[in-house]
């Protein structure tokens, strides 16, 4: 299914981005690692056995599947996580990178990451936190150099769903839009 491949053609992309040094400002970090997040969701959820309902379109073509996880495999959810570990900000190349702002309503915190460096693959991570428990997560990446440039948008509940979209284009070639929302049911 072409939402499989995608799944797993989208973290290629970011080795096409451009790398550059540390900027000055910025908050000093540590920042939200969305890697050790994601690595922690997918020990959790893998003891656990779900039904993941994709629903997802490529160039406007809507597609559907749905898979059973395997309950013995983080592995699986590793690999669903791709996107969101790529853009991980935590590493210590990134510290002073980035502008946070931290808003609190009804209770929920949001930490606010804003990229300082216009090349920067994560533009914007945003966390939304109830005490220590993750509630929302949002995330905004970029990718270009000479050959190629995307964009994707991501957002992650918490044993609720996840989406990505975005677009990608190398030269030469038509451009792809591209959505895809995973819902887990038991």
């Amino acid at each position: 299914m072409k939402l499989r491949t995608l799944v797993f053609v989208l973290p290629f992309y970011a080795l096409f981005s451009s790398c550059s040094g540390p900027v000055e400002g910025g908050s000093p970090g540590p920042y939200f690692s969305t890697k050790a997040y994601f690595t922690e969701q997918a020990e959790l959820l893998s003891g656990q056995q779900y039904t993941l309902y994709r629903s997802g379109t490529i160039n406007g073509e809507p597609e559907w599947d749905t898979v059973q996880s395997p309950t013995d495999s983080a592995g699986f959810w590793l690999r669903e996580f791709i996107p969101f570990t790529e853009g991980d900000i935590s590493k210590p190349a990134m510290r002073g990178a980035y502008r946070v702002d931290t808003l609190v309503e009804d209770g929920i915190t949001e930490l606010r990451y804003t990229s300082l460096r216009r090349k920067a693959f994560t533009q914007k991570l945003s966390v939304w936190m109830a005490g220590d428990s993750l509630v929302h997560l949002a995330m905004s990446t970029q990718s270009r150099n000479v050959v190629y440039r995307s964009s994707q948008q991501m957002e992650y509940v918490p044993h609720s769903r996840y989406s990505v979209s975005g677009s990608q284009k190398v030269m030469l070639r038509k451009g792809e839009e591209f959505s895809m929302e995973t819902r887990l049911g038991e």
